[in-house]
């Protein structure tokens, strides 16, 4: 097989695969992932972003005290539809619940009402969380059908979209940029490369709630800033 062209968006396209795969992600190309008229990754549809496959046992691996019955409503909880809402409303939601645990109440063998407190992703230590990056993931909207270069999922949740283009192509910025610019390191990370940084999770220290749609087909309900696209 011949390798791509160094400058090429498929060359750079395998180069971040292979960063995500030292920081501990799992790793599908999913481009033919509908060939067979199912898939391996259990969704339902292309409109599925939330991969339950996934989420549901790393509930239940991070709940062990909890029963199946709290653990599926809380599944339901995140993948509620939130389109009525606003979208720095949806947003709001979605962070708070990844970040303060998920709030569910059940009903028990006594005929009371219990209320607990899910944990969806363990921010300490992040090992103990599932980590998969997919490629060319197909994703059904409202109006069109894309196929995203990349998004990443921590425990079943997509929580990092790259788009990726070519080096050699030319990109028009929509406003100017200054010489001045502003260089920013994870905490987490040592070096100067996203492979000398340590563990996976994506940094979420303040919500984004962007006020606009991403783009015309709003097709992911969750993003880096937790919104719709």
């Amino acid at each position: 097989m011949t390798p791509p062209h160094p400058d090429s968006e498929e060359a750079l396209e395998l180069e971040i695969i292979a960063l995500f795969q030292q920081l501990s992600y799992t790793t599908a190309n999913c481009y033919n992932e509908w060939n067979s008229g199912t898939t391996r990754l259990g969704r339902e549809t292309r409109s599925e972003v939330v991969l339950i496959s996934k989420l549901r046992p790393a509930l239940e691996k991070l709940n062990p005290h909890l029963p199946k019955q709290v653990i599926t409503l809380a599944v339901e909880e995140l993948t509620r539809d939130r389109s009525a809402l606003t979208l720095a409303n949806a947003n709001r939601e979605i962070y708070d619940r990844l970040k303060d645990r998920v709030k569910v109440t059940y009903r028990n063998d006594d005929g009371e009402d219990i209320t607990e407190n899910v944990t969806v992703i363990d921010w300490q230590p992040p090992t103990n969380n599932d980590f998969f990056l997919a490629s060319q993931f197909w994703i059904a909207g409202e109006m069109y059908t894309r196929r995203t270069d990349l998004i990443g999922f921590v425990n079943g949740i997509p929580l990092i979209f790259i788009e990726l283009k070519a080096s050699r192509e030319r990109v028009e910025l929509p406003t100017k940029t200054t010489s001045a610019t502003t260089e920013k390191k994870s905490p987490n990370c040592s070096g100067t490369t996203a492979s000398s940084c340590s563990p996976a999770l994506p940094e979420i220290c303040e919500p984004h709630y962007p006020t606009q749609p991403l783009s015309a087909s709003r097709v992911l309900p969750y993003s880096c800033g937790f919104g719709r696209f």
